[in-house]
């Protein structure tokens, strides 16, 4: 074995690369064999050992360690935790955060390591995990948000404190709510476009704990402003990941039932934002994540909601329309997943924005293929609730993509067809 780091006690045990492996895999494997003969000799030189290995093994062995501690008895498993991770809770302690190489290093060893240990804990009771490392937690969480403060335009830290973030917030499930406003305050204070991993710890907290009293009060109080500094930055340039950002916290949001999300001001502006994003998106993932909130939306119950929404349904189908310029795979999928969300109720609004839509002159380069498949987009006619508006939104709709065939034919074979058979159909083509 290539010579690695001594104990210090003078015994023949050295830690290399070869050796945390060795441990990592014995500790994931056959911890039943080595939990008294392996583990608890090594938590007993731990403190010796973990500040003298690099950087890049000291992870690894820590999370070997505590994958095998996570096995032991209750009255054996919260010291152990804690003497594990009184190494990094050192670390972070006697860091000094300023702008050296030397700090930046030592803080994103920590961040790494606190992430990397938080999964390994994840299978754990998270009451008992708070009890044990709720005071830890916290201190963590103070440094390195204010090193984050400091250390965000280094590569890669924004992304190594989000991983960290996001494994609170599983490891402690219920009970990470209380650090929940410390989070979100932090990465109001650090996002900027390109950080995007940031958003996606905002959306992952409101799908576990979003109807938690700490976490549901911050998002009444502060998510307008999130949504605003979000808008400003798609306004300014519409980048894929703020696109996929912000509205996976949007669809969050109305899953968790949470009243930001009717906040009529924001409503408006997100359905704006909508129609200017629309003939614009080509990316896969801004696309789904834009439908599936507005499917979420146009589900929406009330005669206020009506009122607010009724527009839309026009102005969103036009707009989408017009963004078939350049038509591809993508387009079809929309289109189909539109036509679900718009229907029904807003049936007219929807007709009368595919007839404006279709006014475009880019129509006129279509492929008969092309046209075949965007009509198909919009045929379901079983279950429509007004038949002989469908009929005359066909006709409308033939005479405009002309070359399809003839209108008659391509209704009765559709019709022959089970209307959901053809959406799945739609969807797999696309």
């Amino acid at each position: 074995m290539t010579k690695g780091i001594n104990d210090g006690l003078n015994s023949p045990f050295f830690i290399d690369s070869n050796a945390v492996e060795c441990f990592s895999n014995t500790s994931a494997e056959c911890y039943d064999l080595f939990t008294r003969e392996l583990i608890l000799p090594t938590l007993q030189i731990c403190d010796n050992i973990l500040p003298k290995i690099k950087s890049n093994l000291v992870d690894k062995l820590i999370e070997a360690l505590l994958n095998i501690i996570n096995k032991l008895p209750k009255e054996e498993m919260g010291a152990a935790i804690k003497r594990v991770l009184s190494y990094v809770d050192n670390e972070l302690k006697n860091l000094n955060i300023d702008d050296t190489a030397e700090s930046r290093q030592k803080y994103s060893k920590c961040v790494i390591i606190w992430a990397s240990a938080l999964n390994s804990l994840s299978s754990i009771d998270s009451g008992f995990l708070n009890e044990v490392l709720g005071e830890m937690v916290t201190q963590a969480l103070d440094i390195i948000c204010r090193g984050l403060l400091l250390y965000r335009s280094q590569d890669g830290v924004i992304v190594a404190v989000s991983l960290f973030f996001k494994r609170i917030i599983k490891a402690f499930t219920c009970f990470s709510d209380p650090y929940f406003p410390i989070i979100a305050n932090c990465i109001l204070q650090c996002y900027s476009p390109g950080h995007e991993d940031c958003l996606g710890v905002i959306s992952n907290a409101i799908s576990i704990i979003g109807n938690e009293a700490n976490t549901r009060a911050w998002l009444e109080q502060n998510y307008i402003n999130l949504f605003g500094l979000l808008i400003s930055y798609l306004e300014a340039k519409p980048e894929p990941g703020i696109i996929v950002g912000l509205f996976e916290i949007q669809t969050k949001l109305y899953e968790s039932g949470n009243p930001a999300l009717n906040n009529i001001q924001v409503v408006n502006k997100t359905l704006e934002t909508v129609c200017r994003l629309l003939p614009i998106m080509t990316d896969r993932n801004p696309c789904k994540a834009v439908l599936q909130f507005t499917q979420l939306l146009f589900q929406q119950e009330g005669e206020e909601w009506k009122q607010i929404l009724f527009p839309y349904a026009r102005l969103m189908t036009k707009a989408i329309l017009f963004g078939l310029g350049n038509i591809n795979s993508n387009t079809f999928l929309i289109l189909a997943l539109l036509v679900d969300a718009l229907k029904g109720k807003y049936f007219q609004e929807y007709y009368n924005g595919v007839v404006e839509g279709l006014q475009s002159p880019l129509y006129a380069n279509f492929s008969e293929k092309e046209k075949e498949r965007l009509l198909y987009c919009f045929l379901n006619a079983e279950s429509s609730p007004a038949i002989m508006m469908i009929k005359q939104f066909f006709f409308n709709l033939a005479n405009i993509l002309k070359g399809v065939g003839t209108f008659e034919s391509v209704i009765m074979t559709e019709i022959a067809i089970a209307s959901s058979k053809r959406a799945a159909k739609v969807i797999d083509i696309a």
